[in-house]
């Protein structure tokens, strides 16, 4: 089996073009180029389609790939869903060693901004992030990457599907497993949607930025007038989240 046949199973995000196989290549070198050595090339191309690449001291693989078929359930994030892709598609995933570093914030984060990286010079027409099941516009998945980059907020719909019950009193996480090994369950109770999401983003940036949940937590709500209980269940690989007063949230302790 191809080495880029290897990485394409597991390979947390995809560039889809409308361009072939040779402009995106040369679209690779010029990104090489351009970089001013920033990005270099690990150990010589196993073939033209498949690129070792190392950037902060990091290594990637960076290979021709089969689009998963999933794609046409994918959610869009500003952008039209696909039905099929009609040009080249590439896969970007750590190298081997680096496998499991992405449940480190600061791995994860370097991740991303080497995605943005090359969305923003190669130009796909869609970004496809599997862990979430994503399919998103280039240029808000560089955007946002990039604030976060700089210290601003996690990139929380470019990476992570927000998932409401039938009847609207659940609302889960599908993909922050990828940056945490943990996604979020929140018992809606009462009050808006918009708060509700709210709740769950600021969830959702505290874990992938800070690490996953180790213990149960009592932490402030929005507004400060109730607290959040966080509970971890199944292993520790769920946050299940509650809302409700200091008042409530002791008698149902006690």
């Amino acid at each position: 089996m191809a080495i880029g046949q290897i990485v394409e199973r597991q390979s947390p995000l995809y560039l889809i073009f409308s361009c072939n196989a040779a402009k995106v290549i040369a679209g690779i070198d010029e990104f090489l180029l351009d970089s001013d050595g920033a990005v270099s090339r690990a150990l010589p191309s196993v073939s033209r389609s498949d690129h070792s690449l190392v950037w902060n001291g990091l290594q990637f693989a960076l290979c021709q790939a089969e689009i998963p078929e999933h794609v046409v359930d994918a959610q869009p994030i500003l952008c039209s869903s696909i039905l099929t892709a009609s040009g080249d598609v590439l896969s970007l995933n750590f190298a081997d060693h680096v496998t499991g570093g992405n449940h480190l914030p600061e791995i994860a984060q370097a991740f991303l901004k080497f995605a943005a990286l090359l969305v923003k010079h190669l130009g796909p027409d869609r970004v496809f992030w599997t862990p979430g099941n994503l399919l998103v516009d280039p240029a808000y998945f560089a955007e946002t990457v990039g604030d976060y980059a700089e210290g601003g907020a996690f990139p929380v719909l470019a990476t992570t599907q927000l998932i409401w019950s039938p009847e609207k009193d659940k609302l889960r996480t599908k993909g922050l497993a990828w940056f945490s090994g943990q996604e979020v369950l929140c018992e809606v109770d009462k009050g808006s949607e918009q708060d509700w999401l709210r709740r769950i983003v600021r969830l959702v940036h505290d874990i992938a930025t800070n690490g996953p949940l180790t213990a149960d937590q009592t932490v402030s709500d929005l507004d400060g007038k109730q607290l959040v209980v966080l509970t971890l269940t199944d292993e520790s690989r769920v946050v299940h989240a509650r809302i409700g007063s200091e008042m409530e949230i002791v008698r149902a302790g006690s």
